[in-house]
């Protein structure tokens, strides 16, 4: 009798609301190459002005998808990878990660049916120059993507083109005649093309982000030709002053500008301005969390929606707070704790205003400590002590990266996610939240004894790094 199987081929997918899209990836790390080979490649390709992270080393904001393109590890190699899809029985037996060993990993690998594969080429600085995916989950569809990157260099700056050709093949597909309500079955192929341009200035911040795209079905124009271009403007301490979109296609042009304003943060000043800042634990956690001379007031005019906000950043934690001037509007409050294995960050969405005359907000020094642990099919929830001076938020989201050791001196990287289950959330600043890590969700990278990816894994999904 076959065993049931079930596939989830995106890896690190997921949604992001309009305040989390300047961060399509929260966990860019050194693990770079798990996104090679997973859509996540497409979401490199369109990064934009996303990508600025704070280097410690240059002292300022830098692009972050030149990093993201390098795995060092793999630098003047190819690399092949194997995916296949693992049943639910199969991926228990895996999970029993205290028998951990690669022989057993290997077995279970072999155990699974094959869904696909990918080629990486890298060059002798670890940067991808090419990815080849096919995909074949089911004989009625095929899929293959090619991507191909370029790097240029020069004294004013660096160029990083990208393409991607898409082929797919569905038989027997579905769609819609030209009858209304009927249905009709046929061959589809479909064929796209996907380019991007991005060009960075001499220290390393996009200035230009061209993208172009076209598809063909069956032979024939299946969508528009697009034509996107973005141009960005930053200060002399890597901010962004200004992002002009303009989108051309067939039949019109739009063009869009947004400007930003940045200045020093004064929690003496700004707190008058917004509400927020005087709840007594939200002041205390910026208080003495981080120096004020690292935190700016980054104030966003226009934009694609026209819609304008401030936020409140720290050089290397990315946004702290989003602002507001009027007490009811939806404020969010983005949090990161970080320990001795694990990262664990959190986003709150908070609608309405918090007691400004809390007279008990939480204690700098309580010490947080576990006092249940509940388990379900799908998830293990951990309850921790609840210190004073709780906020309510109408929603809240929570990613944690933990490396654990495994036997004969491997490792895994361990990426969970979830969110609130319920219309409002509770939580504390600077603690832990009460959010459910929902199993279902994780993903996890396998490092040898000198930590390189051997392999990735997600939901009943395991692909193997040669």
């Amino acid at each position: 009798m076959l065993r049931p199987l079930i596939l989830m081929f995106i890896l690190f997918s997921g949604k992001l609301t309009a305040q989390e899209a300047s961060h399509p990836s929260i966990w860019y790390d050194q693990f770079t190459a798990r996104d090679h080979f997973t859509s996540q490649l497409l979401n490199i390709m369109a990064t934009r002005d996303y990508g600025v992270i704070w280097d410690s080393l240059s002292d300022q904001y830098i692009s972050a998808m030149p990093k993201r393109l390098t795995y060092l590890p793999f630098a003047n190699q190819t690399i092949e990878v194997k995916m296949t899809e693992v049943d639910y029985r199969d991926e228990y037996q895996l999970q029993k990660w205290e028998l951990f060993s690669p022989e057993r990993m290997d077995s279970i690998f072999q155990l699974g049916k094959q869904v696909g594969e990918v080629t990486l080429k890298y060059d002798e600085l670890g940067r991808l120059i090419s990815s080849d995916e096919k995909l074949k989950p089911k004989s009625t569809y095929k899929s293959r993507r090619e991507f191909i990157i370029h790097y240029l260099e020069s004294d004013s700056g660096s160029v990083i083109n990208m393409e991607l050709w898409s082929r797919e093949f569905y038989w027997f597909a579905r769609y819609q005649s030209s009858y209304a309500g009927n249905f009709m079955y046929r061959p589809l192929r479909k064929r796209s093309v996907w380019k991007s341009y991005n060009q960075f200035d001499k220290n390393g911040l996009m200035s230009k982000h061209i993208s172009t795209s076209a598809s063909k079905l069956n032979q024939r124009e299946g969508s528009l030709p697009g034509n996107y271009i973005y141009d960005f403007t930053w200060d002399e301490k890597g901010r962004l002053l200004s992002e002009n979109y303009e989108s051309v296609n067939e039949e019109k042009t739009k063009v869009i500008a947004q400007s930003s304003k940045t200045r020093d943060f004064s929690m003496e000043r700004d707190s008058v301005l917004f509400p927020l800042l005087q709840v007594p634990s939200i002041a205390l956690w910026i208080n003495n969390n981080f120096d004020k001379k690292d935190l700016n007031l980054i104030e966003y005019t226009g934009g694609f929606k026209g819609k304008s906000g401030t936020f409140l950043e720290h050089k290397q934690h990315d946004k702290l707070l989003y602002l507001d001037t009027n007490v009811t509007p939806r404020q969010v409050l983005y949090q990161t704790l970080i320990d001795s294995n694990s990262i664990y960050r959190a986003v709150f969405q908070i609608v309405g205003h918090p007691s400004v005359l809390d007279t008990t907000p939480y204690d700098p020094d309580y010490k947080s400590h576990v006092i249940d642990t509940r388990y379900t099919q799908c998830s293990i929830e951990t309850i921790n002590s609840r210190p004073p001076g709780l906020i309510d938020a109408t929603k809240a989201d929570g990613f944690k990266r933990s490396i654990l050791p495994l036997n004969g001196g491997w490792s895994m990287a361990l990426y969970q996610r979830g969110a609130s289950d319920y219309p409002s959330t509770r939580f504390s600043v600077g603690y832990p939240p009460f959010i459910r890590l929902d199993v279902l969700n994780d993903e996890y990278l396998i490092l040898d004894s000198e930590g390189v990816i051997r392999y990735v894994g997600s939901h009943q999904k395991l692909a193997k790094v040669n």
